[in-house]
């Protein structure tokens, strides 16, 4: 039906059979049930007598006396309400449902007769009923009076009809988007005379002045269905809990297009005499789980709440399991609400791809007919996730797999049926492996896929190599999220594998794309020159499929990928072709990533782009380029910002900190300065419990900067906060870890140590400086990074170089010599000549410092 054509008012409900809580005996209350589909003259509404007949069934199961009163015309609608409120004298609780056309002029709501035509608004008093009449009369009646409204909002009479009370009256406009609040509504602290009340419950179906939406044709309007969904639930919650769970019900089930408003004043707790109950144990546990979880979505901060509506209605998704992941997370939702964004919207990819499965499930597998209990498990997984219980839905798929254990067992006496059984039986596994995925449980669901894959392998090998593609990204996301480097490489394999088998050119395009990220990632987490060259490739080759005419968006995310490689392996080795061709990527991929199309993704390739920027600009020592490599980072920052993406927008400051650091090592001491502040900006965002890789990242940075302002400073207090600020990062950047960070940070910490020895004029200091340096050449080497292995061995030369002049020791001149001779070497090789004339000085400083010793 069209939005605005009913109105639904749950009117004074007197509740019979209620009890305050503590009291032996129920309380007597009766009710009133109206439902106005028929209308001589206005637009007839199908869905009131419906909604009005279910309503009186509930109110008779949990105790009311109740009455129906259907279709009525004035006369007989007046007559009703006359008998009902004389019937409601000396009655504890008063409830009245209404559902029907309704309006409000000058303050005051009117119920719409089915007699009523645009006439009527002549003498409105006389010739429809005035609902603060209604309202008012039953407070004199009853100890507790409850007001429940389900209205259609919109105006049935002709626009710009007036109304009046009488017709010597000056005409009302009537109100067109929505119902007011009935006057007299008293708040919760107000005293209350007439019949020693307990208060009164007033409520509408939608907030005053909004919409509320119908029903379909053969159901119930929302407001209704949720009434008689959470109604009965009386006896485990508070009233005000259960008008809660109606609210969010409505609010969920129409899209957040419709939120009920409830004005409450009772001063009793209260329950039902009678009871609702559920129609199996498995019904009753999905009713529990739903409300647990709408009292929690009411509790959820507004804040959190317009971040997951915002995404659902951008990823056109159902809100529900959204808020039971968020629920599943298990988290405090008023801290650190970037990091949990950033999960869900992770959580929202996997639960687009699993409504996907889904679908895919319901048109490769045949049914098990004979398998009642594992169907029925199925369904109920199915429900319990659609309404966000993912922990309800985690254990009915534990318990379908579990009886999927059990048939494929007897698989081989079944051979009429036997691939209808294990396809049905690898989609029990793989929806399990689903709902894992909404928990975060990625190994698990990489187990499941396994045994997915397993079952379908037999009969229908299309299938299973989409469960193995399945598995390979559980792994992935594994390894990314929990650092395990065997599940990433489980996952290339299985990525691999996939490019050998696979015919669909573009899904072929995708598992190279994937490819390319799992090498990516284990290539910069070993260090592995060789592995990158791998992701180059895996790259290159999706971009032969997805190109910029066929594939945009697609082409744009690659170019992105494979710039973040290139730029990985100039890095890594020094070689300004890999910087260049990073460069050229990234200005690729910004080509069709603008930030008027895909602002997002426009500033994180500004943020690459600037990275890779900043080190060209440092290999060629061209400030022209480092300019460029800010402007970039500033850029980026006209998108991020530190309320709304605060760890964004920290990587990115500590980014323009590190351009600003190569000038400062230059020379530029504002630039330094600038460093330094950035450094310092990032770190009010980054912390070591919520990002401990970044947080690190930045300390380490920071010490670098701080060692350059040591450096030319007089005393040792920048050296000494250099020294703490690199130990800092060290306590994440473990070498069990983060292996080529750690040697970085090592050899950062040399430097700062090195400096500081030599400010103190001591050998402690340069002990520790050298150990900082031989613990960085560990890990580099000559073959996985080149010129920070030289620089190494350069700086531990030099520093053994000090020592011995200062100990006198042969020996650890002898070890300097060979570290400047390795150093030189490598320098040498590369065609990098300029460094001739320093190896040669420092060579002869070896030489004298030797001739210098006695014979």
């Amino acid at each position: 039906m069209p939005i605005a054509c009913r109105l639904v008012l749950a009117l004074v409900l007197l509740l019979g059979a209620i009890l305050p809580v503590g009291a032996g005996e129920p309380l007597k209350g009766v009710a009133l049930v109206i439902g106005q589909s028929a209308s001589e003259s206005l637009v007839p509404l199908p869905n009131p007598g419906r909604d009005a007949k279910a309503i009186e069934d509930l109110l008779d199961r949990l105790g009311f006396e109740t009455e129906l009163a259907r279709d009525e015309n004035t006369r007989k609608l007046r007559r009703s309400l006359d008998m009902f409120i004389e019937d409601a004298e000396g009655a504890d609780v008063a409830l009245v449902y209404y559902s029907g056309h309704g309006i409000e002029a000058g303050g005051i709501n009117y119920l719409i007769p089915t007699d009523a035509d645009p006439e009527a608004l002549d003498d409105a008093d006389a010739k429809l009923i005035s609902l603060q009449d209604v309202l008012e009369r039953l407070r004199t009646k009853a100890r507790i009076t409850i007001l429940l409204l389900d209205a259609c909002r919109s105006n049935p009479f002709p626009p710009g009809s007036q109304l009046k009370r009488s017709t010597a009256a000056t005409g009302q406009p009537i109100l067109s988007g929505g119902l007011g609040a009935p006057r007299g509504a008293r708040p919760a602290d107000e005293t209350v005379t007439a019949l020693d009340s307990l208060g009164e419950v007033i409520g509408f179906a939608a907030e005053p002045g909004q919409v509320a939406l119908d029903g379909p044709a053969d159901g119930n309007s929302p407001y209704a269905a949720a009434l008689l969904k959470h109604f009965g639930a009386n006896t485990a919650y508070e009233f005000g809990d259960v008008m809660t769970m109606v609210t969010e019900e409505v609010y969920l089930a129409t899209g957040t297009r419709q939120k009920p408003w409830t004005n409450t004043s009772l001063r009793r707790l209260l329950t039902f005499g009678g009871a609702v109950v559920d129609a199996s144990p498995d019904e009753a546990r999905l009713s529990i789980d739903r409300r647990k979880l709408l009292l929690a979505i009411a509790a959820t901060p507004k804040d959190m709440r317009i971040r997951l509506e915002d995404l659902a209605k951008a990823q056109s998704l159902p809100l529900d399991p959204l808020y039971g992941m968020l629920e599943s997370l298990a988290v405090d939702t008023t801290s650190n609400p970037e990091d949990i964004e950033k999960q869900i919207r992770a959580g929202a990819e996997n639960l687009k791809k699993l409504l996907a499965d889904n679908r895919l499930f319901a048109e490769r597998m045949i049914p098990l007919r004979d398998d009642a209990e594992l169907a029925r498990l199925s369904v109920l997984g199915d429900r319990a996730e659609a309404q966000g219980s993912i922990a309800l839905a985690q254990d009915y798929r534990a318990q379908a797999s579990r009886r999927a254990d059990e048939l494929s067992k007897t698989l081989d006496q079944r051979e009429a049926e036997i691939t209808a059984t294990r396809l049905a039986l690898a989609a029990t596994y793989a929806k399990e492996a689903g709902t894992a995925i909404m928990a975060f449980d990625y190994q698990l669901a990489a187990a499941k896929y396994e045994q997915a894959y397993r079952q379908a392998a037999k009969d229908d090998t299309d299938l299973a190599s989409w469960y193995r593609l399945q598995q390979a990204s559980a792994l992935y996301n594994h390894g990314q999220y929990k650092g395990d480097g065997d599940g990433l490489r489980q996952a290339i394999g299985l990525y691999e594998a996939a490019i050998d088998r696979e015919k669909n050119p573009d899904y072929l395009a995708a598992v190279q794309n994937d490819l390319g990220n799992a090498l990516s990632l284990q290539g910069e987490r070993e260090g592995d020159t060789g592995t990158l060259t791998r992701a180059v490739a895996a790259y290159e080759a999706a971009l032969t499929i997805w190109t910029k005419e066929s594939a945009p968006i697609d082409w744009a995310r690659t170019q992105d990928n494979l710039g973040s490689v290139f730029a990985a392996l100039g890095e890594s080795s020094g070689d300004a072709d890999n910087v260049s061709k990073a460069i050229a990527a990234y200005q690729a991929a910004l080509s069709v990533r603008t930030r008027e199309q895909l602002p997002r993704d426009w500033a994180q390739t500004q943020t690459n782009l600037g990275t890779v920027l900043r080190l060209q600009g440092e290999r060629q020592d061209d400030p022209m380029t480092r300019l460029e490599a800010i402007e970039a980072f500033q850029a980026a920052l006209t998108i991020w910002n530190p309320e709304s993406e605060p760890f964004t927008w920290a990587v990115t400051q500590s980014n323009l900190g590190n351009v600003l650091l190569s000038f400062g090592q230059r020379g530029d001491m504002e630039s330094l300065g600038q460093a330094i502040d950035a450094y310092g900006a990032a770190l009010t965002r980054l912390t070591r419990a919520n990002h401990p890789a970044a947080w690190a990242m930045a300390q380490n940075n920071l010490g670098s900067a701080l060692t350059i302002r040591g450096e030319s400073e007089a005393g040792s207090e920048s050296l000494t906060a250099a020294v703490a600020a690199f130990e800092l990062a060290l306590t994440e950047r473990t070498r069990e870890r983060m292996p080529m960070q750690w040697a970085r940070t090592q050899f950062n910490l040399g430097l700062a140590l090195k400096a500081l020895g030599q400010r103190q004029n001591g050998a402690e200091m340069l002990t520790k400086a050298s150990a900082a340096f031989e613990g960085a050449l560990t890990q580099w080497t000559e073959e996985n990074a080149r010129f920070d292995w030289a620089a190494a061995q350069n700086n531990l030369g030099r520093t053994q170089l000090l020592l011995g002049q200062r100990r006198g020791d042969k020996g650890l001149l002898e070890q300097s010599r060979q570290s400047l001779e390795l150093a030189w070497r490598t320098y040498t090789s590369a065609g990098r000549n300029e460094f001739d004339d320093y190896f040669k000085d420092a060579l002869n400083e070896v030489d004298t410092a030797l001739s210098g010793l006695p014979k």
